[in-house]
């Protein structure tokens, strides 16, 4: 328990020893203008309190129970460990990746049925950033090579790899872009885990 008290240099002294005989760590520090923080651990919080009243003028009590501090720190312990448990068992369920798939940015069509009829993923129009990811992630490939198609949708595919570079928790790399018959491309990796890198 702790509270702050209103009192002279005398009273505080005999506070101190008082509070000794109650329980330990006991602390009764001043702040040189009349002003103590008293603190002290003890299962008597009455006669902790009561101690104060006859020293000085106790105001800010806290009482904090040992027993419902270590309760409450054993019920966060078991949260976490249910917590990192249940994130081990999503793991473990989630299929292995295997394999390699490529993935166009096709304009039209006609260009996406041509690349569907060779087992091409495909990715129709001008796709955002996050359509790109989730058509990636839902491959099931372990690697995955983005062909844009388009210069201008290079910027996409390249957004990804430069905010995972700078993302500690990424478990994977960029591969820098090539040219592919006069297209850019990006390869993609899928790690085990389910993060998804360039």
């Amino acid at each position: 328990m702790q509270y702050l008290l209103d009192t002279g240099e005398e009273p505080a002294g005999r506070l101190r020893a008082e509070l000794a005989d109650l329980g330990d760590s006991v602390v009764v520090v001043g702040s040189g203008d009349g002003v103590w923080n008293v603190h002290v651990h003890t299962n008597d919080v009455g006669a902790a309190v009561e101690a104060g009243v006859q020293a000085g003028r106790p105001y800010r009590i806290t009482v904090i129970r040992f027993a419902d501090q270590i309760a409450a720190d054993r019920a966060a312990a078991d949260r976490a460990t249910a917590d990192r448990a249940a994130a081990d068992r999503a793991t473990a369920d989630r299929p292995a990746r295997d394999g390699t798939a490529v993935l166009v940015i096709a304009p039209d069509s006609d260009l996406a049925g041509l690349f569907r009829a060779e087992g091409v993923l495909v990715v129709r129009g001008n796709p955002s950033t996050g359509e790109l990811l989730a058509a990636i992630d839902g491959s099931g490939a372990a690697r995955v090579v983005v062909l844009p198609n388009h210069r201008d949708r290079t910027a996409v595919a390249v957004r990804r790899p430069r905010r995972q570079e700078r993302s500690a928790s990424s478990r994977g790399g960029a591969h820098p872009p090539r040219r592919c018959r006069g297209w850019p491309r990006w390869r993609y990796t899928t790690r085990p885990g389910g993060s998804t890198t360039m």
